[in-house]
């Protein structure tokens, strides 16, 4: 077994300053790359330290965020995802700045968390520092990364077949558009959708999650000639928008048309009617992203994780059986 001496000779410094950098003595003042040639002797001569010691490092974390200022303030799901995120950090006594696009880490950081839906290449660029890093609330499945995203589909396959039982044959979607550069096929709502409808006529495309295209688009598909009974909506702050317009075609929800959104901001269960909608555990999200990230790089582990974390379809009052039926 290595021992501490093994390791200072390797490396060319003393047992003491061995000791200090395994130790993560943050009064120790010693350069990068002495600190980088005693951690390579360590791991080449495979030498183990007790976790009580591993654990005492306050890590220094990057965190960037695809969400801009404007999106938190229009949906409350991504201010909340953000703090959740920051208050596990600060918890766990882990340091963290902000780290902004298209910037290098800071020196000394230890892993990079990422919130939000990036690109193929943003995801390549993050991965090219050589850092642990975690992905939450993203899009798609990157395997060379810790991974952890809401399983939104499995909720909204309950939801449908509920406005399905209740007769409801013309149902809506207002949500993302499908394509994206990891995947080509549609996402599975999409699809339920269509197998519902039987056609992309109830299927309306957004580039943005805000109030402001939920209105646009609910007015776009309930003054077509054949209208749909229900809509599913991507986010719970475009179903405002839904409410705003219904208000303004004169019609009543969910007499005249059942709505579901999606992700329980804290005034959905306020609107009125209240709204059912699909609740996402941001908070938890949060915690396990911070999580994740802890132990790849404490444990040093190699192999990739993803986690699901199942949504939850919450009833209010904004759903009942069409006129029709």
């Amino acid at each position: 077994m290595a021992t501490i001496k093994d390791i200072a000779e390797r490396a060319g410094v003393s047992i003491a300053t061995v000791s200090r950098v395994l130790n993560y003595d943050e009064t120790l003042s010693v350069q990068e790359e002495t600190r980088r040639r005693i951690f390579e002797a360590a791991d080449a001569l495979e030498y183990t330290m007790k976790e009580k010691k591993k654990r005492k490092k306050r890590l220094l974390i990057a965190l960037q965020s695809t969400y801009t200022v404007d999106e938190e303030l229009q949906d409350p799901y991504y201010l909340t995802l953000r703090m959740a995120t920051e208050r596990a950090l600060t918890e766990q006594g882990f340091r963290f700045y902000v780290l902004m696009p298209n910037m290098a880490p800071q020196p000394g950081t230890d892993g990079i968390l990422g919130l939000g839906t990036f690109t193929r290449e943003e995801v390549d660029a993050l991965l090219s520092f050589g850092l642990p890093l975690v992905l939450a609330d993203h899009a798609d499945q990157p395997l060379e990364c810790d991974y952890i995203i809401h399983d939104k589909d499995y909720p909204t396959a309950i939801a449908l077949k509920m406005l399905r039982d209740l007769g409801h044959t013309r149902i809506g979607l207002i949500a993302e558009e499908s394509a994206d550069d990891f995947y080509a096929n549609p996402r599975p709502r999409t699809g339920l959708i269509r197998i519902l409808t039987g056609s992309d006529a109830f299927i309306r495309y957004v580039k943005a999650f805000t109030p402001e295209e939920g209105y646009n688009q609910f007015m776009d598909l309930m003054q077509q000639d054949l209208k749909p009974t229900a809509i599913f909506v991507g986010n719970d702050s475009m179903a405002i928008g839904c409410y705003q317009a219904a208000a303004a075609l004169g019609l009543n929800i969910p007499e005249d048309v059942s709505l579901i959104g999606c992700n329980d901001i804290p005034a959905a269960k306020f609107m009125v009617p209240p709204l059912t909608t699909i609740r996402l555990h941001t908070d938890f999200m949060g915690q396990q992203a911070v999580a994740l990230l802890a132990d790849r790089i404490l444990n040093n582990r190699k192999i990739p994780m993803t986690v699901t974390l199942p949504g939850e379809l919450v009833l209010r009052d904004s759903i009942a059986a069409p006129k029709e039926s």
